[in-house]
């Protein structure tokens, strides 16, 4: 994808670090508004601040796991709905899987580090609900601790959520990996999006019996990207050319020759 276009547009840029371009993007502070509506300002505050830090982790980890295995990343973006790594990763099974599955490892790496605060605390069973924090308030000198449990609950509804199987999510390129080891690119692709539009079906149905808002939302975000990208390789069928992703751009398969500048352009202008 390319990471100029569309709402990427609307972003700040925070600089370069790890020869990786990291941006802003403006409607971000919305997750600010959230929480204070949620949980009050001043967990609000604690909570988008450290779903900030946890995001830019997650998203340098699928860079770094992408160059570890033969692949590339060069921008992240981050936005209201979490982040986006732009990867390239190598044509190869283990460069496929690993890259996305680095980003939910990180945020369960960060849960093994914070769990000790709940442990200590009492909150072991109310942290590993996932959408409930833990703590309603800042207890009196124990800052640093609270801070530890919020990092946990917050990373441990990031680990669930990531590995839901279903496109844009990581579990949605994880799987796809395995299908296309096993049944080839396209035929993978095809089925891996079908998957995720049923668990977003599935999502937004539980979310109506158990009328949770959130839930609900969730459901119906999967049930759009994942519909949009059945459209989208409807499309590829009729015009030609290769699947992309919005977030990892896999390389093609070894036998399968890299689209030229002219047929990219034509891509692109189908879609």
């Amino acid at each position: 994808m390319d990471s100029n276009l569309g709402f990427a547009r609307w972003s700040i840029p925070l600089g370069t670090w790890f020869r990786v371009r990291v941006r802003l993007n403006i409607w971000f502070p919305l997750l600010l508004f959230l929480f204070a509506h949620w949980v009050g300002w001043t967990l609000g505050s604690l909570c988008t601040l450290i779903l900030l830090v946890t995001v830019i982790v997650h998203e340098f980890a699928h860079i770094f796991a992408a160059r570890l295995t033969g692949g590339d990343g060069d921008e992240i973006l981050l936005w209201p709905l979490g982040g986006l790594a732009f990867c390239r990763t190598a044509p190869t099974f283990r460069s496929q899987f690993l890259t996305p599955a680095a980003g939910p490892a990180s945020n369960l790496l960060l849960c093994l580090v914070t769990f000790p605060a709940c442990y200590q605390a009492g909150l072991v069973r109310a942290a590993f609900v996932p959408g409930v924090l833990p703590i309603s308030d800042l207890t009196p000198g124990h800052f640093v601790r609270d801070l530890l449990i919020l990092g946990f609950s917050l990373n441990w509804a990031l680990v669930l959520l990531n590995l839901i199987p279903a496109f844009p999510l990581d579990g949605g390129q994880m799987l796809r990996a395995v299908l296309t080891r096993r049944i080839g690119s396209s035929a993978a692709a095809s089925l891996s999006v079908r998957v995720g539009f049923f668990a977003g079906l599935l999502f937004a149905l539980v979310g109506l019996f158990l009328d949770h808002t959130t839930i609900v939302f969730l459901g119906f975000f999967l049930v759009t990207m994942n519909l949009q990208e059945i459209f989208r390789l409807q499309l590829e069928e009729v015009y030609g050319g290769g699947y992309g992703q919005s977030e990892y751009e896999l390389e093609a398969d070894e036998e399968e020759p890299r689209l030229s500048f002219w047929q990219q352009w034509k891509q692109r202008r189908a879609a």
